[in-house]
């Protein structure tokens, strides 16, 4: 028995509506997406013309301020700029870690150094004497922020 014409047409019509509607919420869904990252300051190219060093690949040299090394650090949900910092051995260090987004903290495990939890808008520091060698891997201990790529590097020469 041959399937009725409208059965057909119903169907196809069915297929076509639900085929837009997935497009539709596709496009919504990549220009929300890109209208978010635009509005982010940190993300936009304002702000890497303003702040230059601060760009996600970066590495940041310390500013000097006679002994004591002085870096902002700002985070946002799950990255860090600069991701690098270098120091020399023997530098007394001052990282202002300052929040940008969500709800985090910077802690640096073998130097046994943290910053308290701090929401957007707030910052923390941390002080410390650079005196061993090495990499040292800084992160944010909230959550799975760590896991999500919320961690850099401080190198010390």
């Amino acid at each position: 028995m041959p399937i009725p014409t409208n059965v057909l047409f119903m169907k196809n019509t069915i297929i076509t509506a639900i085929a837009v509607i997935i497009i539709v919420g596709g496009a919504v869904f990549l220009i929300t997406d890109k209208k978010n990252s635009v509005s982010d300051p940190a993300s936009s190219s304002e702000a890497a013309q303003v702040l230059p060093s601060l760009a996600p690949e970066a590495t940041q040299e310390a500013m000097n301020t006679g002994d004591e090394k002085q870096f902002t650090i700002i985070g946002q949900n799950y990255s860090f700029m600069p991701s690098t910092i270098r120091v020399h051995r023997g530098d007394k260090v001052t990282i202002t870690f300052q929040d940008n987004g969500g709800f985090h903290d910077l802690v640096i495990d073998k130097l046994n150094v943290r910053t308290a939890r701090v929401g957007q808008g707030q910052s923390g520091s941390l002080q410390f004497t650079a005196d061993t060698v090495g990499s040292f891997e800084y992160y944010c201990s909230v959550g799975s922020h760590r896991d999500k790529g919320m961690k850099g590097t401080l190198i010390v020469e």
